[in-house]
């Protein structure tokens, strides 16, 4: 465990303000109309991660993620996902992964001209977080960066004059979540000393590209990285808590969900395949009673179906795809838990397999058994005590009880700022939910109606797994009245 400790921080030392990265190759803007198109209604967004899943007209629910050049459009204007309102329609614009699936979202179609509003609403949004872009390659002490955007015709009305020759301007070095460290620390000043244009033949380029001589040069002013730039004029600020990778003078440090992903920002860093990269490399081979390294886990989601106690064994169906996995738990020591879940109005932390409620989804840390399956399973967990490890609740929005729907926002809780004030962080994220009637609600410690739900309320929950033709709902749904009070552990 120390050494792990000692692997962590130096690798959180090496991270901050982006003072290390791995070389990566020149970046390229996949070629306009090489994306697949699917119309679909959106279900669910998650905005730090810039992720999400929409459900086709045949029911089909699709996953996403949005690479760093990636925007996506509203009302016929580039827009945040934060603008995109559940259920709207939208025609999604759709590349293949790394697995070959169509995953990786690269824009999004939906209305004709552009909304006024919107557009200056995503105006905003950009000037109070920087103008993202690559590094095309660098030089001496000058960045040759292309920047993002979804629509290149209006790029040079709306920010042109923020980065034209001679502007003084700030630099930040981001992740591929176009996320930063502290601008307001990290940042470098930098003059543009060429403003170019440059053909539009992919999703995501603005037409701009700009040279751009700073003072000194970051280790994360590579080749391939991501930056975000505030232009001239513009004020720098730090992203806001649970955007920003690191924050400073907040009293609590970000849920493990928002702290940066070293295995997927440093992959050079880990001698083992990952679910973040080394693709090229084997999986790391777990062995009974040793600890494992961080990362080294095949994540899986899926319904519990069997258990036997006796052998420490089970069986789940993966979701989407309803394949049956058989594992074994493996052992991981005593001062590891390697199940964790709720039941009822209980805590389950260290708790039997023979505990686990079947039908319902869990998330599985699978390793490889000898033939090179995912049969290993080192650590269970359901879907409130995932947010609970992340302080994290929802917030209903809006509901329809009759029909079985609601509108939840993904909240987390108050934390002290600078200035030691509680502040409750912005919504994270926002999707919708499905009760039936099975539905189980809780307040109190004790059942309720799904009628007590009201506007307003914070919840925790656990669900299903969504299969073709079985859309996930809610198995429980717990009204949470004190965040800040853990419910009483399970003996």
């Amino acid at each position: 465990m120390f050494r792990k400790l000692i692997f962590l921080g130096a690798l959180a030392f090496a991270g901050f303000c982006g003072h290390f990265a791995a070389i990566a190759a020149p970046p390229v803007f996949p070629a306009i109309g090489s994306a697949q198109s699917v119309q679909g209604e959106l279900v669910s967004a998650d905005f730090i991660h810039r992720s999400g899943h929409f459900r086709t007209a045949s029911g089909e629910l699709k996953s996403f993620t949005m690479p760093p050049y990636a925007i996506a459009t509203f009302r016929g204007a580039e827009s945040d996902l934060r603008d995109v309102p559940l259920g709207t329609q939208l025609e999604f614009l759709l590349l293949p992964d790394d697995e070959g699936r169509p995953t990786r979202l690269v824009g999004t179609k939906h209305g004709q001209a552009p909304d006024e509003a919107q557009q200056k609403r995503f105006i905003e949004f950009t000037t109070a977080r920087g103008l993202a872009g690559w590094i095309d390659h660098t030089a001496g002490k000058t960045l040759t960066v292309t920047f993002f955007s979804g629509n290149p015709e209006t790029f040079a009305a709306n920010c042109g004059d923020a980065f034209a020759q001679g502007k003084e301007v700030s630099v930040c070095v981001a992740n591929d979540e176009l996320r930063t460290w502290q601008p307001t620390s990290c940042a470098e000043r930098g003059t543009i000393i060429e403003s170019q244009s440059v053909p539009v033949k992919g999703y995501g380029c603005s037409g701009r590209r700009v040279v751009i001589q700073v003072t000194h040069m970051l280790e994360g002013f590579r080749q391939g990285r991501v930056v975000r730039v505030f232009g001239a004029g513009w004020k720098v600020r730090n992203q806001v808590y649970q955007e920003c990778l690191i924050n400073y003078g907040y009293s609590h440090r970000p849920p493990p969900d928002f702290r940066e992903c070293l295995a997927k920002h440093y992959p050079e860093q880990f001698p083992y395949r990952t679910d973040y990269g080394n693709r090229q490399l084997p999986w790391f081979q777990a062995k009974a009673g040793s600890p494992l390294p961080m990362y080294s886990e095949h994540l899986m989601f899926g319904d519990l179906i069997a258990v036997d106690a006796a052998k420490q064994s089970g069986e789940f169906q993966t979701e989407l795809t309803g394949e049956v996995v058989k594992f074994t738990m493996l052992d991981v020591g005593p001062k590891s838990q390697s199940i964790r879940y709720l039941a009822d109005s209980f805590e389950g932390a260290r708790s039997r397999l023979s505990e686990l409620q079947l039908g319902q989804r869990y998330r599985f840390h699978m390793y490889q058994d000898a033939q090179g399956a995912f049969t290993r399973c080192s650590f269970i967990s359901d879907e409130y005590s995932h947010m609970s490890l992340n302080s994290l609740h929802y917030q209903i929005r809006d509901l329809d009880v009759a029909q079985g729907r609601v509108e939840v926002n993904w909240q987390g809780v108050p934390v002290a700022n600078y200035q030691k004030d509680m502040e409750t962080p912005p919504p994270y994220g926002h999707s919708v939910l499905r009760l039936v009637p099975e539905t189980r609600v809780w307040k109190d410690g004790t059942a309720a109606t799904p009628t007590t739900l009201k506007i307003g309320d914070l919840i925790k929950i656990n669900v299903t797994s969504e299969f073709l033709g079985q859309v996930s709902h809610c198995t429980d749904v717990w009204i949470i009245e004190n965040p800040g009070v853990r419910l009483k552990p399970k003996k």
